[in-house]
Protein backbone atom coordinates (compact mmCIF):
# COMPACT_ATOMS: atom_id res chain seq x y z
CA UNK A 1 0.00 0.00 0.00
CA UNK A 2 1.22 3.48 -0.83
CA UNK A 3 1.34 6.41 1.57
CA UNK A 4 -0.56 9.61 0.86
CA UNK A 5 2.81 11.23 0.21
CA UNK A 6 3.65 8.58 -2.43
CA UNK A 7 0.30 9.13 -4.16
CA UNK A 8 0.70 12.91 -4.10
CA UNK A 9 4.25 12.79 -5.43
CA UNK A 10 3.25 10.38 -8.21
CA UNK A 11 0.40 12.67 -9.27
CA UNK A 12 2.66 15.72 -9.24
CA UNK A 13 5.29 13.91 -11.30
CA UNK A 14 2.70 12.90 -13.92
CA UNK A 15 1.40 16.47 -14.17
CA UNK A 16 4.94 17.87 -14.42
CA UNK A 17 5.83 15.41 -17.21
CA UNK A 18 2.61 16.22 -19.09
CA UNK A 19 3.32 19.95 -18.87
CA UNK A 20 6.86 19.36 -20.15
CA UNK A 21 5.46 17.35 -23.07
CA UNK A 22 3.35 20.43 -23.91
CA UNK A 23 6.45 22.63 -24.12
CA UNK A 24 6.44 24.10 -20.62
CA UNK A 25 9.50 24.50 -18.43
CA UNK A 26 8.53 23.11 -15.03
CA UNK A 27 9.63 23.76 -11.47
CA UNK A 28 8.07 22.11 -8.43
CA UNK A 29 7.95 24.57 -5.55
CA UNK A 30 7.31 23.24 -2.07
CA UNK A 31 5.84 26.01 0.07
CA UNK A 32 4.98 23.86 3.09
CA UNK A 33 5.52 20.19 3.92
CA UNK A 34 3.03 18.17 1.88
CA UNK A 35 2.08 21.13 -0.31
CA UNK A 36 3.75 21.39 -3.67
CA UNK A 37 2.78 23.81 -6.39
CA UNK A 38 4.07 23.33 -9.90
CA UNK A 39 5.24 26.45 -11.69
CA UNK A 40 5.24 26.07 -15.46
CA UNK A 41 6.06 28.55 -18.18
CA UNK A 42 6.38 28.71 -21.93
CA UNK A 43 6.76 31.66 -24.27
CA UNK A 44 3.07 32.55 -23.97
CA UNK A 45 1.92 31.55 -20.48
CA UNK A 46 2.94 31.16 -16.88
CA UNK A 47 0.98 28.64 -14.79
CA UNK A 48 0.78 27.82 -11.10
CA UNK A 49 -0.74 24.37 -10.65
CA UNK A 50 -1.84 22.59 -7.52
CA UNK A 51 -2.27 18.84 -7.93
CA UNK A 52 -4.79 16.64 -6.15
CA UNK A 53 -4.32 12.88 -6.56
CA UNK A 54 -6.09 9.70 -5.51
CA UNK A 55 -5.81 5.98 -6.20
CA UNK A 56 -8.80 4.44 -8.01
CA UNK A 57 -11.56 3.90 -6.95
CA UNK A 58 -10.99 7.02 -4.85
CA UNK A 59 -11.51 10.50 -6.21
CA UNK A 60 -9.09 13.41 -5.88
CA UNK A 61 -10.07 16.00 -3.31
CA UNK A 62 -11.32 19.39 -4.34
CA UNK A 63 -9.52 22.49 -3.17
CA UNK A 64 -10.77 24.09 -0.01
CA UNK A 65 -11.74 27.76 -0.15
CA UNK A 66 -8.50 28.57 1.70
CA UNK A 67 -6.46 26.63 -0.88
CA UNK A 68 -8.23 28.43 -3.75
CA UNK A 69 -7.60 31.82 -2.13
CA UNK A 70 -3.93 30.98 -1.46
CA UNK A 71 -3.10 29.71 -4.94
CA UNK A 72 -4.98 32.46 -6.78
CA UNK A 73 -3.33 35.09 -4.59
CA UNK A 74 0.12 33.63 -5.18
CA UNK A 75 -0.54 33.31 -8.91
CA UNK A 76 -1.56 36.98 -9.07
CA UNK A 77 1.66 37.99 -7.27
CA UNK A 78 3.83 36.16 -9.80
CA UNK A 79 1.74 36.98 -12.89
CA UNK A 80 0.51 33.43 -13.49
CA UNK A 81 -2.72 31.61 -14.19
CA UNK A 82 -3.88 29.46 -11.25
CA UNK A 83 -4.95 25.90 -12.03
CA UNK A 84 -5.81 22.70 -10.21
CA UNK A 85 -5.08 19.32 -11.81
CA UNK A 86 -6.94 16.29 -10.45
CA UNK A 87 -5.31 12.95 -11.15
CA UNK A 88 -6.65 9.43 -10.63
CA UNK A 89 -3.95 6.77 -10.41
CA UNK A 90 -4.16 2.99 -10.72
CA UNK A 91 -2.63 0.56 -8.23
CA UNK A 92 0.79 0.99 -9.91
CA UNK A 93 0.53 4.80 -9.51
CA UNK A 94 0.09 5.35 -13.25
CA UNK A 95 -2.53 7.78 -14.56
CA UNK A 96 -5.92 6.17 -15.05
CA UNK A 97 -8.15 8.04 -17.48
CA UNK A 98 -7.71 11.74 -18.15
CA UNK A 99 -6.37 14.37 -15.80
CA UNK A 100 -9.03 16.95 -14.96
CA UNK A 101 -7.89 20.58 -15.25
CA UNK A 102 -9.72 23.57 -13.77
CA UNK A 103 -8.64 27.17 -14.18
CA UNK A 104 -9.09 29.12 -10.95
CA UNK A 105 -8.53 32.73 -12.07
Amino acid sequence: MYSMSDVGQAGENHVARWLQSQGFTVRQNTQLPGSTDIEAANSAKRLLVQVKSAVYPGAPATLSSDEVRNITSRAARIGAEAWVAQVVLNQQLQVQGQMAWTKLN
